[in-house]
């Protein structure tokens, strides 16, 4: 088995692959990454299954040390210095896969665009699956290494490379057109939730034509909003529901949280609203203290939306994958 070991990893990293689907009713969120679009496209750059575990960061990236002859991308906005035992070191940018000596070291720096960047290696991070899935879910300790973000001196088990597989040219262009359209969106859609019918026009006027910020209580369980106080709905206690991920809940001081992938699987807030699956990824890259805007529109056309956001990946995807 091959070693990837961690120099200094970065305020939040952890394993994360496409997480836990279907077991919301046991309880346990789907985690996984944030922003799976990058993941798979960075995956599908060194040959990888979609799913294949990889690094996710925040904020800023880490620094990792390969005791093997690896390839790598780093999907999303960021960069890193390559140093390998001979030579001067030099500069690896974003979506460009890499092949590396024994002994190199990466030193990815902070996260230029968005909120998070991968990064993903041939034959993926290979820690044990929990409930079918590698992903880390911090909250509960399942996943990835022991449950918890990465520290100095983790070692992580990748698997074997595919040495048959041929270098080929990345249409960079090509790929942040596509992460342009879909992952760093800041209008995001909505459609309406299981509680749409118990606010008014003004809570859809107020929320559709506000400009919200994304607090500093931001994670990846959700994202708390600041703007105007929405008008709530007389409801009285409610009972805990099933929330998925991107599940707009209004909190008593009548302000927005989305839920991220590692929130909660119920709540008891209303919920009027649920980001739409197409624009999941952009949730996932919003940075803290983002401007974002909100637009609602029918579960037709969120439907529609995904079905183009998924042909348009997989265009990219089979040209990427060489």
């Amino acid at each position: 088995m091959n070693t990837v070991r961690i120099l200094h990893p970065g305020p939040m990293t952890t394993v994360q692959d496409l997480g836990r689907a279907g077991l919301a009713d046991i309880g346990v969120a789907r985690s996984g990454a944030a922003d799976r679009c990058s993941l798979r496209l960075g995956n599908r750059l060194v040959g990888n299954p979609d799913d294949t575990a990889g690094l996710e960061m925040a904020i800023s990236g880490a620094k990792v040390n390969f005791e093997y002859a690896a390839q790598i991308v780093l999907a999303g906005e960021t960069s890193a210095v390559l140093t390998e035992c001979r030579g001067e070191p030099r500069l690896l940018a974003s979506w460009q896969p890499a092949t590396l000596a024994p002994g190199a070291s990466v030193d990815i720096g902070r996260i230029s665009a968005g909120m998070r960047a991968y990064l993903c290696i041939a034959g993926g991070v290979q820690t044990p699956r929990v409930l079918g899935a590698r992903a880390t879910h911090c909250p509960s300790g399942l996943g990835g290494l022991a449950g918890r973000p990465l520290r100095t001196g983790d070692s992580l088990p990748c698997g074997l490379i595919d040495d048959a597989r041929q270098a080929h040219i990345v249409d960079v262009r090509a790929i942040r057109a596509f992460t342009e359209r879909w992952v760093y969106r800041t209008v995001i859609r909505l459609v309406p939730g299981p509680h749409a019918g118990l606010v008014s026009r003004v809570f859809w006027e107020q929320l559709t034509t506000s400009r919200w910020k994304v607090s500093d209580q931001a994670d990846r369980v959700g994202l708390r909003l600041n703007g105007p106080q929405l008008p709530l709905p007389t409801i009285g206690n409610m009972p805990s529901e099933a929330m998925p991920p991107g599940a707009m809940q209004i909190a008593g001081d009548g302000r927005p949280i989305v839920l991220g992938v590692d929130g909660p699987t119920t709540g008891g807030y209303p919920a009027p609203a649920c980001v739409v699956r197409a624009d999941e990824a952009a949730i996932g890259q919003l940075a803290l203290r983002t401007e974002v805007r909100f637009v609602l529109v029918t579960h037709a056309a969120a439907r529609e939306q995904y079905a183009l956001r998924e042909s348009e990946f997989s265009a990219l995807a089979d040209v990427c994958g060489g």
